[in-house]
């Protein structure tokens, strides 16, 4: 692995750390709870001739699953991050190995 890359790839595994904390949050998943049921409670209540109303709930309704497949993402990438260096440090070990014999 590339010196940048090796950068690249401990800069997403921290990333990914950060995203875990967030999503695991207790405060989060009740705020991001609380967001959803809230716009949809709202959306139930809303007038049949409401379009506008009901179309502006709906997209503030994917703008919050935007925001957690975003974290997912990132998440994500930091795992597969991980196991780049995981099989970078283990074709590290297989070369030291091979020199040692």
């Amino acid at each position: 692995m590339s010196p940048d890359r090796s950068i690249k790839v401990e800069e997403e595994i921290a990333r990914a750390r950060e995203a875990e904390q967030i999503i695991n949050a207790p405060i989060y998943v009740e705020a991001m709870r609380k967001l959803k049921q809230g716009i949809i409670d709202k959306w139930a209540a809303c007038p049949a001739r409401d379009t506008d109303g009901r179309e502006w709930l709906w997209q503030h309704y994917q703008v919050a699953l935007k925001f957690e497949e975003t974290l997912a993402e990132v998440l994500n990438t930091g795992k597969l991050a991980l196991k780049e260096r995981e099989m970078s440090l283990a074709q590290k070990v297989g070369a030291r190995m091979r020199n040692i014999v």
